[in-house]
């Protein structure tokens, strides 16, 4: 993150004080564990840490300079004082986004931002090159993530793709206003976090707030999110319109499990399995094609070119081969609406799951789990299901057998018993295994018991 080059004058509506206000900041660090020659030093408060801690070692590793909000302000080198240093960093990045003025697109949603996000920046690269395209890295989307994706931005790039996640009602609209995109996508609106949101109406609030910081008020949605009086209302009062995905001529190819579209005379083939992937590729086409509205025919078809090339992103539904087994990694999160998408895609007589529990569902944690094992059963030959809690032990099991599947085709476990687990699930003709459940529960570590078959 070297040569910003902003002038802290610049910056003056947003500090207390400065050391001087002919000062510069060339680059920005946030780790005193890391390289500091050069750059400053600002002092992020999370709910595990508090970097004013580190102030004294930033300054013994070579910092240019502190940026603090709480304590003395040092002597030995230059400081800026602020109110809060994470809304510091926010107004900063927006300051550099506004500078370099490239082409923003904002994604949000419960489900399917990241690959939405990776499938503009694939297009959007395939047309412009790598160097022209910033994105979101892993999941940097949130109040930290967003803005230190924007420092990150150069002359070169042309397009930036600005993932944005939330967990608590506010933050959406924040990240908007500091990204400012130009164009905005909402990709679901689901049960995710709705343990701090209360009601999927202040969750679809919530992920329609993007407009708030939208400049072109344009909102790209499927149109069964219009379903939802809270996200029309939202869009209404930022004066924003949602538009809904392109047309697009396709036929799923049974042989090759693709899907084989035509949009705009350009044909090209799908690669990715799932109907919500498809409908998430459909709303980046929507993006690429709204951001380049003079883009030509024959651009459009160079884009689409690689379109084959397209994997998906690390633990969401990545196959992997194991002998006779197909291994489905889809560990990277979950939510009830997630789950359903990955049972219809992979589910059927010859699968069985490998479940964690879904985090942050509040009091509807029980009734939600007790739902994922009604459909898991009529989905799945066999599942595993991985918690300590008895509420939810009871809810699994309860919700099997209203599923109709058979006790002795459930497994509940805490322990991570491989020869167990594999046991239960081998010698019943199973040929394919998904695991998946939230972040917290890391079921990405139960897939090497069936890597070593």
């Amino acid at each position: 993150m070297q040569n910003l080059n902003i002038p802290v004058k610049n910056l003056s509506d947003y500090f207390l004080e400065a050391d001087s206000e002919e000062l510069v900041i060339h680059s920005l660090q946030t780790d005193t564990r890391k390289d500091l020659q050069g750059s400053w030093f600002i002092a992020l408060k999370g709910e595990n840490h508090n970097g004013h801690d580190y102030i004294e070692t930033a300054i013994r590793s070579g910092a240019q300079g502190i940026i603090l909000s709480e304590g003395v302000a040092p002597q030995s080198i230059p400081y800026i004082y602020v109110s809060d240093t994470t809304e510091f960093l926010g107004h900063l990045a927006s300051y550099w986004r506004d500078t370099l003025q490239p082409f923003v697109i904002g994604v949000t949603g419960s489900n399917g931002k990241t690959s939405t996000k990776d499938f503009i920046a694939h297009l959007f690269r395939s047309l412009y090159g790598g160097e022209a395209v910033l994105a979101t890295l892993g999941n940097l989307n949130n109040h930290f993530g967003v803005p230190f994706t924007l420092l990150h931005l150069t002359p070169a790039h042309r397009i930036a793709i600005i993932e944005m996640g939330m967990n608590h009602p506010g933050e959406i609209e924040r990240l908007s206003l500091i990204a400012k995109p130009d164009i905005s996508i909402i990709t679901s609106i689901a049960e995710g976090h709705i343990g701090h949101m209360g009601e999927l109406d202040a969750i679809a609030r919530e992920k329609a707030s993007i407009a708030a910081g939208t400049t072109g008020k344009k909102i790209i949605l499927h149109p069964e999110l219009e379903q939802f009086p809270a996200l029309v209302a939202t869009l209404q009062k930022y004066s924003a319109t949602g538009i809904h995905p392109v047309p697009v001529s396709y036929q799923k190819n049974d042989s090759t499990r693709q899907i084989d579209f035509t949009y705009k005379n350009c044909s090209a083939s799908f690669p990715i399995p799932g109907e919500h992937q498809w409908k998430n590729f459909l709303l980046a086409v929507t993006a690429f094609s709204q951001s380049l509205p003079a883009l030509t025919e024959q651009e459009l078809c160079r884009a689409f070119s690689s379109i084959s090339e397209l994997v998906s992103p690390k633990g969401r539904m990545n196959r992997l081969v194991s002998g006779s087994l197909i291994l489905w990694d889809d560990t990277y999160n979950a939510n009830p609406a997630s789950f359903l998408a990955a049972l219809q895609t992979v589910g059927g007589s010859e699968t069985a799951g490998v479940f964690g529990e879904m985090r942050e569902l509040g009091e509807k944690s029980v009734s939600l789990h007790r739902q994922l094992a009604v459909d898991s059963a009529r989905h799945l030959a066999k599942l595993v299901f991985v918690t300590d809690k008895e509420e939810l032990i009871h809810a699994v099991r309860e919700g099997w057998a209203d599923g109709k599947g058979l006790a002795e085709n459930l497994f509940v476990t805490f322990q991570k018993d491989c020869a167990k687990v594999r046991a239960f699930v081998s010698g019943s003709g199973i040929r394919q295994i998904l695991f998946k459940g939230s972040r917290g529960a890391k079921m990405e570590e139960w897939i090497p018991c069936f890597q070593e078959m």
